[in-house]
């Protein structure tokens, strides 16, 4: 027993040993704390310094890493401010890809564009270096060791005018964290707080802020004009505005807001109300015994609590005094986070999401559902963690567990049989060794006659990631037809004074040329090529479904547009012919401090419009596999992967 307790003891103080460690200095040779020329919460020229620690130096001074980690992400940057930066490609070394921008037009000197390093720690804070240069070439993904040289000093920021890094820390929520502390420093960091959120607004408060989010939808929004027309503006602010009041309550406003981005007005599977529903921030939430949703353009009860089980699937005539069509019309008009016309995500929301037909769950309530055979069940709501089992169990079935368990990696790769394999990518936010994974392993299954690659669940990552493999998959040089970009303006937006990323004078969109009344970039010239050294040429299949986004759209997109793949499953939730997904400007409301996402530049990836791609729709599959109540609440198999089998085996 004491032999026990002792190695408890010391496996304790190891651990708070770890967790104490301090940093090693950056500045190679030098002691810590050696050459800090500003530090958080002190002014430069007037401009406050929040979370930033910088270092001078010499131009030879080598930074080295202070801790092992991972690098999360490298590239090139130009601090404008110290909370604002602009962002280049990186191609190469720090040194090569800033020796390729000699050429450009910049609005600075060359020498305050440079290197930049993120490196996850091992207790999960993201350590960011910016100011470097060097001849090295880092990949994303790499280990780095404690003391390993990153690179030598360059200019971090104009307004200190000789050698410096800035150096940051973030938590693992990606919140600024102190980047004194642990190095062993006398902090001047302080944690901003969060802007306390009012119990209620005035009229004009409510006003105010109503009209800031109209102005920054129509100004910043590149499918505004298109989306919206002048009779559903003035619709939806006459019937908002009418529900203004002296003292509104802060939740019966945010519910205004978010009504806004949902299919009543603006639906877009890139822009999003950021601040989370008020409920999810009480202790107590109430649920009914049945939750509602739409099969087959019924009203039936998808859910129950035990003890009302026998409800189940039954058809509802009405809840209350609203009648069903009522309902699912309501349903259907809250659906959010899905582009123009597509069915797939708005059907799986109306199916199984029962909050688009109950909004309030802050109080107790109870409902009388009146059933199609003329029978009623009175319904009082009961306190959530009181409930300790809801029929079906969700998590029993494939569809939710693919869904709502997150996996271990973002990609994994097996072979099902001697002629079949399965590429599972959760996400296109993968870096270069994990890239350099997947290459390995699929250049060792090159001859495999099908390939299954499942893009399900999928929200989506970097472009770069998804011309990368593509390049593996294309069998000859691919460009979609008049590939381009547009944006509203191609000077500054006036609705960037209440941004919390951009300031007010950026001009992010400065080479785009006039287009109509809007601005566009052309890219016709982006070719992806196969490539040379990996390039699969059997049968591809992609499985896609309501939550395949943004890259895990555009991915099976251009091989179904090549007419390289069958696309099996159901339709994508972000469009096919364009998607509004780049240049992300956060605003916050100056009241209600409600804050909102709205991208900047709609992609347009190809105008050609037929009965394969029609217009305003996600990608279509080839062979589609309906959603259904057994898959989503009931199945132990997976529908749409077990279609691909059938069809491969048919082969």
């Amino acid at each position: 027993m004491k032999k026990f307790l002792s190695l408890l003891f010391f496996c304790s103080f190891l651990v708070s040993s770890l967790q104490a460690q301090q940093l090693k200095w950056v500045v190679k040779g030098k002691n810590v704390g050696d050459d800090i020329v500003l530090k958080p919460q002190q002014y430069l020229d007037g401009e406050l310094n929040y979370d930033n620690l910088f270092i001078s130096g010499t131009e030879a001074s080598e930074i080295i890493a202070p801790a092992d980690g991972t690098i999360l992400s490298v590239g090139l940057d130009r601090m404008n401010t110290l909370q604002n930066s602009t962002y280049y490609g990186l191609s190469g070394s720090f040194n090569a890809s800033i020796n390729k921008l000699a050429k450009e037009k910049l609005p600075l000197p060359l020498k305050y564009i440079n290197g930049s390093v993120q490196i996850k720690l091992a207790n999960g804070n993201k350590l960011n270096i910016n100011g470097l240069r060097g001849d090295k070439i880092w990949k994303t993904g790499m280990k780095i060791k404690q003391g390993e040289v990153l690179g030598t000093m360059g200019y971090a920021y104009k307004k200190v005018q000789k050698p410096c890094i800035a150096l940051a820390i973030s938590n693992p929520q990606n919140r600024a964290d102190d980047p004194m502390k642990p190095f062993g420093l006398v902090s001047t960091f302080k944690l901003a707080k969060e802007t306390p959120r009012p119990a209620t607004l005035t009229l004009a408060q409510t006003k105010e802020d109503f009209d800031i989010l109209m102005k920054s939808l129509k100004e910043c929004y590149p499918s505004y004009k298109e989306r919206i027309t002048p009779e559903k503006e003035a619709a939806f602010i006459e019937q908002t505005t009418k529900q203004f009041k002296e003292g509104m309550k802060y939740e019966t406003f945010y519910h205004i807001v978010r009504t806004a981005f949902t299919r009543q007005f603006i639906n877009d599977s890139h822009i999003n109300v950021n601040t989370p529903f008020p409920y999810k921030e009480k202790k107590v939430i109430y649920i009914p015994h049945l939750s509602v949703g739409v099969e087959n353009g019924k009203l039936i009860a998808t859910r129950a609590i035990k003890g009302t089980e026998r409800y189940l699937r039954k058809e509802i005539k009405s809840i209350d005094s609203r009648s069903a069509e009522q309902i699912i019309k309501e349903m259907y008009n809250h659906v959010e986070l899905c582009d123009e016309e597509v069915k797939s995500y708005v059907e799986l929301k109306v199916f199984m999401d029962f909050i688009n037909a109950y909004w309030n769950r802050m109080k107790p309530q109870t409902n009388t559902i009146t059933f199609a055979d003329g029978t009623t069940y009175k319904d009082t709501w009961v306190p959530n963690n009181t409930v300790k089992d809801i029929i079906p169990k969700p998590l029993l079935s494939k569809y939710f567990r693919a869904w709502a368990i997150p996996k271990q990696k973002d990609f994994n790769f097996q072979r099902i049989d001697n002629n079949t394999a399965l590429l599972t990518l959760s996400s296109f936010t993968l870096n270069e060794v994990e890239l350099e994974e997947i290459a390995t392993t699929l250049k060792a299954n090159i001859n495999v006659p099908h390939l299954i690659i499942d893009v399900r669940n999928n929200y989506g990552g970097d472009i770069k990631v998804l011309n990368k493999i593509l390049s593996w998959f294309v069998a000859k040089p691919f460009c979609l037809p008049k590939a381009y970009d547009v944006v509203n303006s191609n000077s500054t937006y006036k609705s960037f004074k209440y941004c919390m990323n951009y300031p007010l004078d950026n001009k992010l969109f400065e080479g785009y040329e006039p287009y109509g009344d809007q601005f566009k970039i052309s890219h016709e010239t982006d070719t992806i090529q196969p490539n040379p050294e990996l390039n699969y040429k059997g049968n591809i299949y992609v499985l896609i479904n309501e939550n395949s986004c943004s890259a895990a759209t555009s991915f099976p997109a251009s091989l179904a547009y090549e007419g390289r793949a069958t696309i099996i499953g159901r339709e994508t939730r972000t469009g096919y012919h364009s998607m509004n997904a780049e240049k992300f400007a956060q605003f916050k409301l100056p009241n209600s401090k409600i804050t909102y996402t709205i991208p900047l530049v709609k992609i347009v990836f190809d105008e050609t419009i037929t009965n394969r791609f029609p217009a305003h729709r996600g990608l279509l599959p080839d062979i589609e596999v309906p959603i259904s109540y057994d898959e989503v609440f009931i199945g132990k198999e997976d529908f749409i992967m077990n279609k691909a089998l059938e069809i491969i085996k048919t082969k």
